[in-house]
């Protein structure tokens, strides 16, 4: 029997295959001379070579496929978790505070109801909705209410049983929210499951898949393992869609109310909307590296929590859990004896907030350490390390591209103003009658106002254009997007902001490429190529390393690092994070 000790597989693509058909053709048929691309010969050694090398390109692609270290399609891997009894976390939506108030600040002469699932919208280019999660009522005499609301969109879908077994019925909308399908048969509600094997032929279960995409498919059983719905059967889809963590918005963003109310009384009544507080909590779903990360680790705690590993591998098994870090006494001696101190970063927060924490002890139930030890959960001590990129200069091919600086506007409505009345810039007060004067008529007033910004924050130039100050993020770049814009105006209605934020700030290709890669270094998912994070508890961020980033982006010929000028030692439970800003000299 022959045996393949020695072959070498050297040929796995269309020249390879090809040049080696040529070899085994000089070989074995040294008359045939004629290479020339017309001769047949040569047409069939191309055919040949190219279905070869589709044939292994498909099997290395289902071998890499079947394996957690090498699969890159997202529902292979999906498959793959399941295998691992790892669920692989999908969108969760951000809740935040609305407030609902009268447009004229009146009160109500009637009870207003706002129902449950009112949709709001966040203002700029791209709206987020978001949604009340319970009726408000807003009573006779009040002008305001507050109600929580949920970055989502709810979705109801419709269809009829045909009675198959094994039913599988993809849905249409995304990107799924965790934990909010709700299906009914009849008009009688099923029950969602992981998996049918404790189901019998009448238990009213389902499951669910969603894939790579965060479309969900709803599963039923075959009579043995899960009941199927009967024939003619109205199966009604209700789930939510959206989430992630562009929904963690910043203060008075969400201002758009497309809805009209009318109160018990029947008259209507004009709205408005606005949250005072910042949306929190979005977390998107699980992307495939920190996945094949977290599958293998997610096999060291199953039934019980004891070891540094253990506690690592349940707790980054939350969703919205970036990264752990366990301490004991052998690390720190303030720590006390039998005492696990969990220092924890969430993947868009920079504080661990009583939500998550109350996640975490739900995870570590299922897997419980010892009676003996106890557990404190910690948020991280950030450090910030300034990066200032001055002088920028880009290769000849990227020299015109400067990007763009964002921009922003404040016009004036009334020159009477109120004690008191303010507009925030970025954080910077600017109070009436003690950090400017109001002139004789707006277009004074506006200068006046003018002049304080810049003098005030020399990075933003103020322009006046009648009653209206036009503000610019004196460099350009997407940085310019954080400046903020707020008002403090009592009595009278003296001002009018363009938005919350500055906007249309745009980095060049040049400033992107160092914003990526400076993000992937200081970021909360960071690895390397062996998965392993660059940066990690009590190490050193060195100078040198920032500068050799930048060095390497594309199209970039010269530049000056203003900050940091010194290497970043971090404590052994400090995270690193960072900000960057493009100037000019």
């Amino acid at each position: 029997m022959p045996t393949f000790d020695n072959i070498e597989f050297r040929a796995f693509d269309y020249d390879g295959f090809k040049d080696s058909l040529f070899d085994i053709a000089r070989t074995h048929f040294p008359e045939w001379t004629d290479v020339l691309e017309s001769n047949h010969g040569v047409m069939f050694i191309e055919w040949l070579s190219f279905i070869s090398a589709n044939l292994a390109w498909m099997q290395n692609y289902h071998a890499r496929q079947h394996f957690v270290p090498t699969v890159n399609e997202a529902k292979n891997l999906t498959k793959l978790a399941k295998q691992f009894d790892y669920h692989i976390p999908n969108n969760v939506a951000a809740l935040v505070d609305l407030t609902f108030s009268t447009e004229d600040g009146d009160p109500l002469t009637h009870d207003l109801i706002i129902p449950k699932g009112t949709q709001t919208r966040t203002t700029g280019e791209t709206s987020l909705i978001f949604e009340t999660t319970a009726n408000l009522i807003i009573p006779t005499g009040a002008a305001s209410g507050i109600i929580a609301g949920r970055h989502q969109v709810t979705r109801t879908e419709t269809e009829t049983s045909d009675g198959s077994s094994d039913y599988r019925s993809p849905l249409h909308y995304n990107p799924y929210i965790e934990d909010t399908m709700e299906v009914t048969v009849a008009g009688v509600p099923w029950v969602e499951v992981d998996n049918f094997l404790d189901s019998n032929g009448n238990s009213e279960h389902f499951r669910l898949e969603v894939d790579s995409e965060g479309i969900p498919t709803v599963i039923f059983g075959d009579n043995t393992n899960g009941k199927i719905p009967q024939a003619g059967d109205t199966i009604v889809y209700i789930y939510k869609v959206g989430g992630g963590a562009q929904g963690n918005v910043s203060p008075g963003t969400i201002t758009i109310l497309d809805t009209t109310f009318t109160d018990t009384g029947g008259n209507p009544v004009s709205l408005i909307v606005n949250n005072v507080s910042a949306s929190q909590g979005g977390v998107d779903r699980e992307d495939i590296e920190t996945s094949k990360i977290r599958i293998p680790k997610s096999i060291g705690a199953k039934e019980v929590t004891i070891d540094y590993q253990d506690f690592e591998a349940v707790i980054t098994s939350v969703a919205g859990v970036s990264r752990v870090r366990i301490l004991t006494v052998n690390d720190n001696p303030y720590i006390e004896e039998n005492t696990v101190l969990a220092v924890v970063l969430p993947e868009t927060t920079d504080t661990l907030t009583q939500a998550l924490e109350n996640q975490i002890e739900t995870a570590l139930s299922n897997n419980p350490p010892p009676l003996t030890q106890r557990l404190i959960l910690t948020g991280p001590q950030l450090v910030t390390i300034p990066i200032e990129v001055r002088d920028l200069v880009p290769s000849s091919e990227f020299s015109t591209d400067v990007g763009v600086s964002a921009t922003a506007s404040i016009t004036l409505l009334d020159n009477t103003f109120d004690v008191g009345d303010t507009v925030t810039v970025n954080g910077h007060d600017f109070v009436i009658g003690i950090d400017w004067l109001a002139g004789g008529d707006l277009n004074s007033s506006a200068s006046n106002l003018a002049t304080a910004i810049e003098v005030a924050l020399p990075e933003i130039s103020a322009q006046v254009n009648a009653a209206t100050i036009d503000l610019t993020v004196r460099t350009p770049g997407a940085h310019g997007n954080d400046y903020t814009l707020s008002m403090a105006d009592f009595v009278t209605a003296n001002f009018f902001l363009s938005g919350g934020n500055f906007i249309d700030g745009e980095d060049s290709v040049v400033q992107a490429g160092i914003r990526t890669a400076l993000e992937k270094y200081f970021g909360r998912e960071n690895t390397d190529e062996d998965g392993q994070y660059t940066i990690d508890f009590g190490t050193t961020v060195y100078r040198n390393r920032i500068i050799w980033l930048i060095q390497d982006v594309e199209g970039v010929e010269s530049f000056n690092l203003v900050q940091p000028s010194a290497n970043t030692i971090l404590g052994i439970n400090q995270f690193p994070k960072h900000s960057l800003i493009f100037t000019t000299s």
